[in-house]
């Protein structure tokens, strides 16, 4: 089918310009609709659109935070009904963390019992096979778009600005399916501090020259501005394993009081838009052929979105799912499926790309826009199974604890127990339940998990020529001693992990 080789051609690397479809055994190139952020309508009257409290249009000027609350305040103002503004934390520069919190009025009326709903669904200890169906069927699915963790990324920010206003006052029916079967959760910035340095910056110096040697154009921003990481000049999008900084602790904190099931973080800038499929690897604690079918699913919705508009993307390349500090892959560990999504556009106001072709940050924007809505367009088409996969990724988890060979770790405090202390402090802001022993128990099978092997005596004897053969063949390498099994103490102040216990 052409359908199916247009997105071959994709997942290979190549850019899609444009939707083939079959007449007649010939291939027909679609005709690009122009873009324009307000073709959706129509729109309910009285909420502002950003630029009429900006003062002015998406791209031509770059909005700082206080102004991005403004305009926020504004819309909810207008558009109570649908949003809901939910402070969670402050930054280093004490500048308000908040998600938009935007669905249809019947939604929002029960939002705490969505929340609830949602705590049950990743929790099966608590709740009854029964009691999840009924879940699932009259459940939202709950949507996080991550906008601005790195504060250079500029599209980002401006995007959330442009997708919360479609959701506030859009009348038509795609706009009214994403309300009635999905909470949209905006996070307006993840990062509030570098992006500001960035914005100061280059609103003072940017001219929206496209010329690589242009000031704003240099690879690397003047010395104390470094506006991709936070006040601490620390990356957040490397922080979600370590937990170091403020805002992950925070957001960590809000992820698991939502429990979303479909997370995005949206960054910037490469030569063309990426979005899921992922390159190898992927981690290998995560249940790949459901991942990927998930990424299959969204990443079809994207392209043919982006097709309507004869926009170029790809898929894979370089951007794996392995490690899991990053803010895509920690939620799916917490069983949504996390992507991330890289725009072409933004940093600054038009940037030449290397085949002489500009691209400006209203092309950043408008690309950020297209895909936030058409990935809430397919988790609300998709509601029912995505709810579904959540709850079964927390079900397995459960029975992997309950039948797998290892029922608990144990952390030793050992010498540093406030090492340990942290250790457990860290898995606690990562939802794992710990805890601490005030008595001393024993266990009559238990292994180390680090551990010094002995050191093997070197042989008298000299090997037979056989076994000398074994040894040099690369299909007979020594396989490293397991730890050994046996019954051990452990002391008062341990730190648990009981992967098999029921819910208390």
């Amino acid at each position: 089918m052409r359908q199916a080789f247009r997105w071959t051609a994709a997942a290979s690397g190549l850019a899609c310009v444009a939707t083939l479809a079959c007449h007649g055994g010939a291939v027909a190139r679609a005709t690009p609709a122009p873009f324009d952020f307000y073709d959706r309508g129509p729109y309910r009257p009285g909420i502002p659109r950003p630029a009429e409290v900006l003062g002015y249009e998406p791209g031509t000027y770059h909005t700082n935070y206080g102004n991005m609350e403004r305009y926020v305040d504004a819309l909810v103002h207008a558009a109570s009904d649908r949003c809901r503004l939910a402070p969670y934390g402050r930054t280093y520069e004490f500048r308000s963390r908040a998600l938009l919190v935007v669905s249809s009025p019947a939604n929002l009326a029960r939002v705490d019992e969505v929340r609830a709903a949602n705590q049950r669904l990743a929790d099966p200890r608590r709740t009854t096979p029964a009691e999840a169906e009924r879940l699932i069927r009259e459940t939202p699915v709950t949507v996080w778009l991550n906008y601005s963790i790195h504060g250079d990324e500029s599209a980002s920010f401006e995007a959330m600005l442009q997708v919360a206003y479609q959701l506030a006052a859009g009348e038509d029916s795609t706009t009214q399916l994403i309300l009635d079967r999905c909470v949209v959760l905006l996070n307006l910035a993840h990062n509030p501090d570098g992006h500001e340095r960035f914005v100061t910056w280059v609103n003072a110096k940017g001219t929206g020259d496209p010329d690589p040697w242009a000031l704003e154009q240099q690879g690397q921003q003047p010395w104390g501005i470094a506006g991709r990481t936070n006040h601490y000049q620390v990356d957040l999008n490397r922080d979600a394993l370590a937990m170091s900084q403020r805002e992950s602790r925070e957001q960590a904190a809000a992820y698991r009081a939502w429990r979303a099931q479909v997370f995005v973080d949206h960054h910037g800038q490469t030569a063309q838009f990426f979005f899921p499929p992922t390159a190898a690897p992927m981690n290998a604690v995560l249940p790949r052929e459901e991942v990927e079918r998930w990424n299959d699913v969204f990443g079809r919705a994207n392209a043919a979105a982006f097709d309507r508009y004869g926009w170029q993307y790809y898929v894979r390349d370089i951007f794996d799912f392995f490690y899991p500090g990053y803010w895509d892959a920690w939620p799916t560990f917490q069983g949504a499926i996390g992507m991330t999504y890289e725009t072409d556009g933004g940093g600054n106001l038009a940037l030449r790309r290397d085949d002489e072709t500009v691209v400006t940050l209203r092309d950043g924007i408008a690309r950020h826009f297209v895909a936030s809505l058409a990935t809430c367009e397919t988790a609300a088409r998709n509601r029912e199974t995505r709810l579904r996969d959540f709850h079964g990724f927390a079900r397995a988890a459960v029975e992997e604890g309950r039948r797998g060979a290892v029922k608990a770790f144990a952390l030793v405090p050992g010498r540093d127990p406030q090492r340990a202390a942290r250790l457990a402090e860290n898995l606690l802001h990562a939802g794992v339940e710990v805890q601490w022993m005030p008595r001393g128990f024993r266990s009559g099978a238990a292994q180390p998990v680090w551990w010094d092997a002995p050191v093997a005596k070197p042989a008298e004897a000299k090997k037979p020529k056989a076994a000398e053969a074994a040894a040099s063949s690369a299909t007979a390498r020594p396989r490293a001693p397991e730890p050994p099994v046996e019954a051990h103490a452990f002391p008062a102040g341990c730190y648990v992990v009981d992967l098999a216990q029921p819910a208390g």
